[in-house]
């Protein structure tokens, strides 16, 4: 078996991004739709004007987050032995799973194998 290194990086896949994307339009969607009706008093326009500016706004928002995680500025570099790195609350980080050696212990499998 190849071997695996103790701490990986995981980027967002494509669907978290999109489903972001679907949360944060609904909440721009409401907005704009009350602060457009405030100003125009016309549900009609407001309708309008929310909707279009809502499909392009979530086209964009989209493609800016993926083209985003290509960016490598501003990530910290992981430190694999103490598995830390992540510097931005949508990096996740794992760690090797742990093995049960005895009851009441656990160890990561890269400890266990040292150990030998």
């Amino acid at each position: 078996m190849l071997p695996v290194p103790e701490t990986l990086l995981i980027r967002d896949s494509r669907g978290r991004t999109l489903a972001k994307t679907i949360v944060y339009r609904v909440v721009a969607i409401a907005l704009l739709a009350g602060i457009t009706y405030y100003y125009t008093g016309n549900a009609g326009e407001a309708t309008t004007i929310t909707i279009l500016f809502n499909l392009v706004g979530t086209a964009a928002y989209y493609g800016l987050e993926r083209l985003w995680e290509s960016v490598l500025w501003g990530r910290g570099k992981l430190r694999p032995s103490t598995g830390q790195g992540a510097r931005r609350p949508t990096d996740t980080i794992l760690t090797a799973a742990p093995t049960i050696t005895s009851p009441g212990s656990m160890e990561t499998d890269s400890e266990a194998n040292s150990a030998e």
